[in-house]
């Protein structure tokens, strides 16, 4: 089921098809962009997912680390979030495809609006009115991937056009990982070490 959702997204963002649905996003009165978030477990493949996306469909990433855009400076993270926006705008029109603009591990800025008793406080809430507005009217590919659904804005989780879960993997699942990664073992290993609880990463 997480393929067949994968393929979906993937095939919208496909060169042709592409531009057809953001036409017809724009015909329906909704922000021409296709805004996605990939959330759930931990080490589950969400950003590679992405990544593999984007080489699917044959588009750049420019990936943002939240860590790099918070400034001790009341103003400076508010700044530096407005400029990458920028950037991807100028990266849109200088490039063949529009690319892919990834927010990793977002759990910082989709969060639950926090009670503003500090200056940093009013920063977050800031950023996130920033990231609201601006994923309003997005136009292009924007991704956004969190391991804490449960702490999502409600405002986010509008702005979102497609959700992607990411489950832990089952004994199965595990079992191709070790047979696709660990080549030329005895068949018997892959089965003893699908049995350890771990994640693809």
């Amino acid at each position: 089921s997480l393929k067949d959702k994968v393929d979906v997204l993937t095939s919208a963002l496909g060169q042709k098809r592409f531009s057809e649905v953001a036409r017809e996003l724009k015909k329906n009165g909704f922000a021409q962009g296709i805004v996605s978030l990939l959330y759930g477990y931990p080490g589950t493949g969400k950003t590679a997912t992405v990544h593999e996306i984007a080489r699917q469909t044959k588009r750049d990433i420019l990936q943002v680390d939240i860590s790099n855009i918070k400034d001790m400076f009341v103003g400076e993270s508010e700044k530096r979030l407005k400029e990458v926006f920028k950037e991807y705008r100028k990266a849109k029109k200088i490039l063949s495809a529009a690319p892919i603009l990834l927010f990793n591990e977002a759990d910082a800025l989709i969060g639950n609006r926090i009670e503003v008793n500090h200056s940093v406080d009013q920063m977050y809430n800031s950023m996130q009115n920033i990231l609201l507005e601006e994923l309003e009217k997005f136009d292009g590919i924007f991704f956004a991937t969190t391991n804490l659904i449960n702490n999502m804005d409600d405002a986010f989780n509008r702005r979102f056009l497609y959700k992607v879960e990411f489950y832990k993997p089952s004994y199965a699942v595990r079992k191709k990982i070790w047979e696709t990664k660990l080549k030329n073992v005895p068949n018997s290993w892959y089965g003893k070490l699908a049995d350890f609880d771990l994640t693809g990463a």
